[in-house]
Parts: structure tokens; sequence; C-alpha cells
């Protein structure tokens, strides 16, 4: 949401971005005024991530209409959910317990190898060509 509220601030529209952030803010102060008392701390969770889901999409919604920028789903979205699935199962079942340093370089290494075979993965679906990579 962040990054796509900068961007369209780049692009000269301040206005829409603040409305959609004085609506987003009037929706947490409703959300949070009845789920509070109720949920308690999970009320404020679902409120946190109601909010970010409407600013983000709302903001994306007018990025897309201004640009004419045309979401290829495929390689967007789809290829990398499937290589995030893949090496989910990848290292739930075969990485889990293989390290044997301490804590802080298993979690180095298993970094350095999910970002690793998550480049593999998306070449290997084609999610990412070589032409993608020029700068």
């Amino acid at each position: 949401d962040n990054i796509v509220d900068s961007i369209l601030k780049g692009l000269d529209k301040q206005v829409s971005v603040m409305g959609v952030n004085i609506l987003d803010l009037f929706i947490s102060i409703s959300f949070i005024y009845f789920l509070l008392p109720i949920k308690g701390i999970n009320g404020y969770l679902i409120v946190l991530f109601i909010s970010e889901f409407f600013n983000g999409f709302i903001s994306f919604f007018i990025l897309l209409k201004e640009t004419d920028v045309k979401i290829d789903f495929l390689n967007w979205i789809l290829k990398p959910c499937i290589s995030i699935f893949l090496l989910h199962l990848i290292f739930n079942n075969i990485f889990y317990n293989v390290f044997i340093f301490s804590n802080v370089i298993n979690l180095i290494i298993k970094i350095i190898t999910f970002c690793i075979l998550y480049f593999v993965f998306i070449f290997l679906l084609k999610g990412l060509v070589k032409n993608d990579l020029k700068i």
C-alpha cells in the first residue's frame, strides 16, 4: 500500500491517495469501535487486516486505472504462488531439521537457499525470462 501510494503521489494523484486514506481511517475507527470490545486483540488484528486490504486494493485499482497497465495474472501472480507453495512443501518436508548449526546460522542458510530456489523455480516455470533481467 505504501509503495502504491508513493507511485500515485508521483503521478500527481495526492488527492486520490488522501481520499482513500481518509475513507480507510473512517472504516478502521468504526471497526475498532465495534470489534475491540467484543473480540479484544483479535478484533484489532481483524481491523488491521481489513484496513490494509481495503486501502491496498483501492489504491492499486486507482493505479491500474491511471497507468493502463494490464495485469499478467499467470506470470505475476500464479507462477510466483506456485513457486512459493513448492518451496513451502520442500522446506517443511525436506529441510525442516537438516541444518545443524546455531539458530541464526540456520535461518540465514534457509533464507539464502529459499531465495536461490525461488529464482530457479520461477525460471523453470518461465515466470521470469532473460529479457526481464535487462536493465
